[in-house]
């Protein structure tokens, strides 16, 4: 058997699992926070994917969110890195953010907004495992808000460097880039959570259709729509803009890109 689980229908069906999803999921949040397991699978429950509160929003179907009565948590699985998997990740915490505030009186019941985005590359590109983000003041440093905190777990330094016994977050997410069953018996052995997940897994990976990749085909097709879509409007805006002469600093700090990209549009629309 190819045992490989880099594909969103393993991940999802790991994470939401009757048998052992909730105590997974609990244990990844717990060693990202680093706080006691039990307060986090206190009172946890799963939320519809569809978070959106807005029949009219577009990426509002997120991989797996989890709440309970101290916080909201989406966990993502992002495979490749690009502006549409921020943009899509941006729009889950906004969405979740509105979800929580119906009116004044929600204001001290806000929960803090978690995002864990377990990537198959590194984000930063700084050859951590993980990453911390939060609002904060850029030259002090200062934290200015706690509302929003932003995880992002690198698994392509576990698939190069292996894992740090001592680090049982490290530990458990192994298992997302180890393809050997007997190393992953090893690793596990007397470890019941992770033996269970690690049997689902191997049941997961037997029934998929591994001629399915990571994104179906359908996803793939929105999502070059929704690229080449922006394409052609800067391309109408750039036109516009040049009609009613407008500087290239201009329209470069008006539409946000850089010139290189600039040039590449100009390129394509000639």
């Amino acid at each position: 058997m190819n045992y490989d689980i880099m594909k969103d229908d393993v991940i999802k069906k790991i994470f939401t699992n009757r048998s052992c999803g909730k105590r997974f999921s609990a244990a990844l949040i717990a060693n990202v926070l680093n706080v006691d397991e039990r307060l986090i699978l206190e009172n946890l429950e799963y939320l519809h994917p569809n978070i959106s509160n807005n029949k009219n929003s577009i990426n509002s179907v997120a991989d797996t969110v989890l709440e309970n009565d101290k916080l909201l948590v989406n966990i993502e699985f992002n495979y490749t890195q690009g502006k549409f998997t921020d943009i899509k990740n941006g729009t889950y915490i906004v969405q979740l953010y509105i979800r929580e505030l119906h009116s004044f009186k929600d204001y001290p019941n806000f929960k803090p907004i978690i995002q864990i985005n377990i990537d198959n590359y590194d984000y930063f590109k700084k050859d951590k495992f993980l990453y911390s983000v939060k609002l904060m003041e850029t030259n002090l440093h200062i934290t200015y808000s706690e509302n929003i905190q932003i995880y992002h777990l690198n698994l392509s330094q576990l698939r190069k460097n292996g894992y740090n016994e001592n680090n049982k977050l490290e530990k458990m997410l192994y298992l997302f880039v180890c393809k050997d069953l007997n190393e992953l018996d090893k690793v596990y052995k007397g470890d019941e959570l992770m033996s269970e997940v690690k049997k689902e897994v191997q049941k997961v990976c037997n029934d998929l259709d591994w001629s399915m990749l990571f994104y179906d085909p359908k996803e793939i097709e929105r999502n070059n729509a929704i690229d080449q879509g922006v394409q052609m409007r800067n391309i109408e805006i750039i036109a516009n803009m040049q009609k009613a002469e407008f500087t290239k600093e201009q329209i470069l700090l008006s539409l946000g890109i850089d010139e290189d990209e600039y040039d590449r549009i100009i390129k394509e629309k000639k």
